[in-house]
C-alpha cells in the first residue's frame, strides 16, 4: 500500500491576508522559520521522488494557481532558508493578467525566473477546469497543451501536476499520467480514492492559520487523520480549496 509519509503543505498566493486565498507574508516567514528551526527541510515535488532522498524531516511545499505574490514574497523567504518549492501554473492566467480571484498572476517572466530561485513549475491545468467536467479527450487535450505551454515559455520540463478545485477520480488520474506527469497533487481524497503518486493529498494552509494551528496541521497526529480520511473536520468551513 502507498504511503508516502511526508506532509505537503498547500498554498496559494502570500501577501493578502485579508483574502482567503492568501496568506500574509508575515504569517509564512513565521511557518517556515518554524519549520526550519524544527528540523524541516522544504523540497519540491519532484524532489521528492529523487532517488536516494530522505524523507525523514522533509516538507513539501507547493502554490496553487501562479499568483504574483509567491514570486514577490514567497520566493525570498524559502530562498534565505534554502527551501524548494511547487508553483502550480495556469498557462490562461499568465496570458490574460489577471484571475477569477482578483489577485494578480505570475507573468510569463516572472515563471521564467522561478527555476532560478529553486521554485519548481508544475501545471495546474491551462484554465483552471475542473477535469472532472470534461470528457476523456478533452480532458487529456488540457493536460498535455497546459504541459507544453509551459514548457516551451519556461523553457524547462514540468513533471509535476495539481487537481483544480482538488477534484480527482480514477479516471482523471490515469489520463495524468497519460500525459506525462509523474506526480500529482489533490487536496483531500474522499472515501474509496486510493493514495497514489497520481493523487497526493495535501494539507490546505490559509490566513486563519496561525502558527498554532499550522504547527498541529504538521502533527504525526493530524498525518494519521490525513490518512484515514477525517482531516477535514478539522480543517473548517473557512478553508477554500483551490
Amino acid at each position: 500500500m502507498f504511503r508516502l509519509r511526508v506532509p505537503i503543505l498547500m498554498y496559494h498566493d502570500v501577501g493578502n491576508a485579508q483574502l482567503g486565498l492568501s496568506v500574509d507574508a508575515d504569517q509564512f516567514g513565521r511557518q517556515m522559520k518554524w519549520l526550519a528551526k524544527a528540523g524541516f527541510q522544504g523540497l519540491a515535488l519532484q524532489q521528492l521522488f529523487q532517488p536516494g532522498i530522505s524523507r525523514r524531516r522533509r516538507v513539501v511545499i507547493t502554490f496553487d494557481d501562479g499568483f504574483a505574490g509567491v514570486y514577490e514574497q514567497a520566493a525570498p523567504i524559502l530562498a534565505r532558508l534554502g527551501f524548494h518549492a511547487t508553483v502550480f501554473a495556469v498557462p490562461d492566467f499568465a496570458d490574460s493578467g489577471d484571475t477569477p480571484y482578483g489577485l494578480r498572476p505570475l507573468d510569463w517572466g516572472q515563471l521564467r525566473e522561478l527555476p532560478r530561485l529553486g521554485l519548481e513549475i508544475g501545471s495546474h491545468t491551462c484554465s483552471h477546469i475542473s477535469l472532472l467536467s470534461l470528457a476523456p479527450e478533452a480532458c487529456l487535450d488540457e493536460l498535455q497543451r497546459s504541459k507544453q505551454r509551459l514548457e516551451n515559455e519556461a523553457h524547462g520540463p514540468v513533471c509535476s501536476f495539481a487537481y483544480p478545485y482538488g477534484h480527482v477520480g480514477g479516471e482523471a488520474r490515469q489520463l495524468v499520467r497519460q500525459a506525462g506527469y509523474t506526480a500529482a497533487c489533490a487536496v483531500k481524497l474522499g472515501r474509496g480514492l486510493r493514495e497514489d503518486r497520481w493523487a497526493l493529498q495535501r494539507i490546505q494552509v490559509t490566513c486563519h492559520d496561525d502558527l498554532r494551528s499550522f504547527k498541529v496541521k504538521l502533527s504525526p497526529a493530524y498525518a494519521l487523520l490525513m490518512r484515514l480520511r477525517l482531516a477535514g473536520f478539522l480543517s473548517g468551513l473557512r478553508d477554500q480549496v483551490s
